[in-house]
């Protein structure tokens, strides 16, 4: 679950950044043998820019970064929005 917030740049572009919280399940193992297994609910944060046009259909581009207690997971982000 996440909470969205835009920035308009023009009519078309806008800046956005998203805060949340997502439940993980993870494990580890190296050969065989399990070295972590944690589950929680961690912290997830996403910034980019997105783009849309006049047919509704869009695309964003952005950072994130995702919490799971010993593990983070930081990334780029590419996507496509359809908005009918």
């Amino acid at each position: 679950m996440a909470a969205k917030g835009q920035y308009i740049l023009t009519k078309r572009n806008r800046l956005y950044g998203k805060i949340g919280a997502q439940f993980y399940e993870y494990e580890i193992s190296q050969q065989g043998s399990k070295i972590v297994v944690e589950d929680g609910i961690g912290l997830f944060i996403e910034t980019g820019w997105q783009y849309r046009w006049d047919n509704g259909i869009g695309m964003n581009v952005g950072l994130q970064s995702i919490d799971m207690g010993d593990l983070d997971v930081a990334g780029e982000t590419v996507g496509k929005q359809c908005h009918f």
